[in-house]
């Protein structure tokens, strides 16, 4: 048995009024693993307090892991000490928030690349993430189309043309693909 999902601090029901749907998530940008990544931070015991707010941290935590699985090549051996704490965490009552932040130690660790892909493998067969999946997709080229406009929106953005650079976001985004704007320039990648 788990606790309720709260909603502003009230119990989440249809007697209640303030059911949300997977799909009115959906519709407003939300993937169904980040709703799944949300309530992993959570623990089962514990109420959760459910807010768009935390919806989107939960869904930018879920990009930032599948912007390090992308950078992976595949691998067989894992990190098998942080394997260790992670299913510990997991034995341990359903201990998810524990587990995840075991994960993000591991990610931060020294570990070279091909350990941690190894890893986070073992730990998406308890967690449901989807992470061979994603990394399979994120793994494929990018079509010239969606690289030309990259550089089209790179060349706007530094002609400070900011609406025609926010309309080629737009495009790229409609297309399936998301452009993140980091320091060392545009990345551009599949939307999962």
């Amino acid at each position: 048995h788990s606790e309720f999902i709260m909603v502003n601090e009230g119990r989440m029901g249809k007697s209640e009024g303030n059911l949300i749907t997977l799909e009115e998530l959906k519709t407003k940008g939300y993937s169904p693993l980040s709703y799944r990544y949300f309530v992993l931070q959570g623990h089962y015991r514990s109420k959760l307090n459910f807010t768009l707010e935390a919806l989107t941290g939960s869904q930018n935590a879920l990009h930032n892991l599948y912007s390090a699985l992308a950078s992976f090549s595949e691998g067989s051996i894992g990190c098998a000490e942080y394997q260790k704490e992670f299913f510990a965490a997991m034995n341990d009552d359903l201990d998810t928030p524990r587990a995840l932040a075991v994960m993000w130690q591991m990610l931060d660790s020294d570990y070279p690349g091909e350990a941690k892909f190894a890893s986070l493998i073992e730990f998406d067969k308890v967690l449901g993430l989807s992470l061979r999946d994603t990394w399979e997709k994120l793994r494929l080229p990018i079509p010239e189309e969606i690289t030309t406009l990259v550089k089209r929106r790179e060349t706007l953005r530094t002609s400070e043309k900011w609406e025609e650079a926010d309309e080629i976001r737009k495009q790229i985004e409609t297309q399936g693909y998301r452009i993140d704007d980091e320091p060392e320039g545009s990345r551009v990648r599949k939307q999962v």
